[in-house]
């Protein structure tokens, strides 16, 4: 705050201005938190040949679900697949809120007829805690069921999967250590199941 004064000659009067710095207007408030689209079903795999499989969504509900290509048979409210009439091959199933803040979330859905692979791996074994989310990789002809996180081989804590359809590991919110984490595709239908194990270690990097 800064005071100046004038004289004004034969006036006689003195004009008093009183500065004020200049306040820069606020920052714009942080824009709003996506909806959440998390869902997920028992398995990412399932026999033609098999009960039709609904989804649990566990964000916000009242989405509506969608695939590509085109072959899978499914219920766009509620997202239930009809595996009998869905043609064989794997595809793009997608969630998307109807929220205020629309968002989406996806995974590979794959019908068989045959007794299904799931080996995999993430590849380079290791992940900084600090950095992004690792998916997995699989060997040819093998496919995701359902992943499930083992406890740590030295501190025992539980890993933490982002997503439990695509073996997805959420990185910051699990304790480094060495863990195992199971891709396991239930029997249906006319198709055994199988599963299949992969090894991973999260660093504190």
């Amino acid at each position: 705050m800064k005071w100046e004064s004038k004289y004004s000659g034969d006036k006689k009067w003195l004009d008093i201005l009183l500065k004020v710095p200049e306040i820069p207007p606020p920052p714009p408030p942080p824009p709003p938190p996506l909806d959440d689209a998390s869902f997920n079903y028992t398995s990412a795999t399932y026999c033609q040949s098999g009960a039709n499989p609904t989804p649990t969504i566990t964000g916000l509900p009242g989405g509506t679900f969608s695939s590509i290509p085109a072959g899978l048979s499914l219920n766009p409210s509620t997202g239930t697949i009809n595996l009998s009439t869905s043609a064989l091959g794997s595809y793009t199933l997608t969630y998307t809120t109807n929220g205020p803040f629309p968002n989406m979330s996806s995974i590979t859905m794959t019908i068989t007829n045959t007794t299904p692979l799931t080996a995999f791996s993430y590849p380079g074994g290791s992940f900084c805690q600090s950095g992004p989310n690792p998916l997995p990789t699989f060997v040819p002809g093998a496919n995701a069921g359902i992943f499930t996180p083992q406890n740590g081989f030295v501190h025992g804590d539980l890993m933490v999967l982002a997503n439990v359809n695509t073996g997805e590991v959420d990185v910051s919110a699990t304790t480094p250590d060495q863990y195992n984490v199971i891709n396991t595709i239930p029997a249906s239908g006319s198709c055994p199941g199988s599963a299949d194990f992969a090894t991973i270690t999260i660093a504190a990097c």
